[in-house]
């Protein structure tokens, strides 16, 4: 299935859901579902944004792009393939109130619902937002390209690090890692010491590395969003207490990975990582920081919580971050059709890993390397 044939079954998708729903249109002006809609296409301009700088309207008869003078030519050229069958209308840039004076146009006397932007539209409804969940081939194996880069990137990054480094300089290596691939940073935390102990979402500093570092990293491509955490000692051997919260924390990991099967109730894989953080000792400690949930073309779609009732899919990416203080296990798996065990889209590479059990399956799980 090439990008034309991909984004011509991610249509019929659409429309055939607007018809159940009795929706005329959608309006996607987010980047997540840009990218999701023209197989990989970006929207973007400004990347701390959400929305794009271009905005699809799709109907059942016929799909627009609408943007201004500036992104129209790049869009028509590099975001969308030829002959995938989008009508790119284009406004003066210095005039940009005509874009939303030309969906409005467009939607005039409709059923039109959006994903965010300024259009004053309902919002998508969750059918709509659900079909971007469950993955096509395609959109699998671009994932397992995007997440091995990224496994790469933190990897080589942590590889390259050293006792006195300052946390903004391993930063920096990890954003030169990360960009050479070809990949965009979405999240980049890094922590050392203390800090690792005190934060949980620890934005990098001038603080120099002792012992202990700690790197998260969520990096996009073709809309795809890999999410992985290493840890890094120097030293020859762990303290005691490290160790311990780290086998701890791999444990939590494996049962939340493991029971993430297709048709499991959330709310019911959840319950799985606090009966094991309650296992290993540390049964507070999810309350410190969110455990993940789906992933795809967000860094979350939602978080796994304690009553949430949607269903796992397959194939559907989840990153799970189970954390215990001083330590963290994270990698972005991929359900299987039929209840398999999920498979690894950033599976450690250059790493050590530990084998982890839960239910009569094992995951790799990795280990925090000595330097």
């Amino acid at each position: 299935m090439n990008r034309v044939e991909e984004i011509s079954a991610k249509r019929q998708l659409l429309r055939n859901r607007m018809s159940d729903l009795d929706i005329d249109g959608v309006v996607i002006s987010g980047q997540a579902a840009f990218s999701w809609y023209t197989a990989g296409g970006e929207n973007r301009v400004v990347t701390a944004s959400e929305e794009g700088a271009a905005s699809i309207v799709a109907t059942s008869e016929q799909d627009y792009i609408v943007t201004n003078n500036i992104e129209g030519p790049r869009v028509s050229a590099e975001a969308v393939p030829a002959q995938s069958g989008f009508t790119i209308l284009e406004t003066p840039w210095h005039r940009p109130g005509l874009v939303a004076e030309k969906i409005a146009e467009l939607g005039a006397g409709r059923s039109f619902v959006a994903d965010g932007g300024p259009w004053n539209l309902p919002p998508l409804p969750e059918d709509i937002v659900q079909l971007s969940y469950r993955l096509l081939e395609p959109e699998i194996e671009r994932y397992r390209e995007v997440g091995r880069e990224a496994s790469f990137a933190a990897e080589g990054a942590c590889h390259r690090a050293e006792p006195g480094m300052t946390e903004e300089e391993v930063a920096a290596v990890l954003a030169e890692e990360v960009y050479a691939r070809g990949l965009i940073p979405t999240v980049i935390l890094v922590a050392s010491d203390e800090r690792i102990e005190r934060f949980r979402h620890p934005l990098p500093t001038e603080k120099r590395i002792d012992n202990s570092l700690m790197v998260v990293l969520c990096a996009r491509r073709h809309g795809l969003i890999a999410n992985l955490t290493r840890m890094v000692y120097f030293g020859r051997t762990l303290p005691p207490e490290l160790a311990g919260k780290h086998r701890a924390v791999q444990q939590v990991d494996a049962a939340f990975i493991l029971a993430t099967r297709e048709g499991a109730v959330v709310e019911e894989v959840f319950e799985h990582g606090l009966t094991s953080y309650e296992a290993n000792g540390f049964g507070d400690e999810w309350q410190n920081h969110h455990q993940g949930g789906p992933t795809g073309y967000q860094g979350r779609s939602y978080k796994a919580r304690r009553g949430e009732k949607r269903r796992v899919l397959a194939p559907q990416a989840f990153a799970w971050n189970p954390s215990i203080a001083g330590t963290k296990s994270e990698d972005t798996v991929l359900t299987a059709p039929g209840g398999g065990v999920p498979e690894l889209l950033t599976p450690p590479l250059d790493w050590p890993v530990r084998e982890v059990e839960w239910g009569g399956d094992t995951i790799p799980r990795a280990e925090i390397l000595l330097l």
